[in-house]
């Protein structure tokens, strides 16, 4: 049986690592240089095939195009789909105009937001700020991935609690939600 990894990062080595992935890198992974690299298509390929993954989804910057994820989905569409991050959600219009143009453009499987990751770090799902997103979304028929539970870096958790994707579920039941991290711890 072969494996679908639904959240892959090429892109790790491709700048600096903020302060907060190494941190990550060192204290929760125990990481070893190979963390932090960008691997190229063939040697990812590899990997994948040693691990039994068939196919996988590549983390992908709205705001960086063509980036690794998108060039390598393009190379082999029968291998790999996007999934879209990097929305600025406190103006939203560009943002969600570049995610339907992504979505015309590349094979993207879903959209993704990090409530700890974006903005001062304090808006969760339940917060108006992101409807314009859920109503895109809805439109397009693009599922949405959710960063839930304890992030890993030292950095509020509050907004990733999934009780606030209660709220969510009630008010966009049309909405196709995934939690990322199932919520973890």
């Amino acid at each position: 049986m072969k494996a679908i990894d639904c959240l892959v990062n090429v892109h790790m080595g491709d700048s600096a690592p903020p302060d907060w992935l190494v941190r990550v890198k060192e204290d929760y992974f125990k990481g070893g240089q190979d963390f932090l690299r960008s691997p190229e298509l063939p040697e990812l390929i590899d990997a994948m095939d040693a691990a039994g993954v068939e196919r996988a989804i590549l983390m992908s910057n709205v705001r960086k195009r063509p980036d690794r994820a998108m060039r390598y989905a393009e190379a082999r569409p029968d291998r790999f789909a996007v999934g879209v991050g990097g929305l600025n959600l406190l103006r939203p219009m560009p943002a969600l105009r570049d995610l339907e143009s992504m979505t015309r453009d590349y094979p993207v499987a879903y959209a993704a937001v990090g409530p700890s990751f974006w903005g001062d770090g304090l808006y969760p799902p339940s917060d108006a700020v992101y409807y314009p997103l859920y109503t895109k979304c809805c439109e397009l028929d693009l599922p949405l991935c959710v960063n839930t539970g304890i992030p890993g870096p030292p950095i509020p958790a509050e907004p990733q609690n999934p009780i606030h994707l209660d709220r969510v579920c009630i008010r966009f039941p049309e909405l196709r939600l995934c939690m990322i991290h199932g919520a973890d711890p």
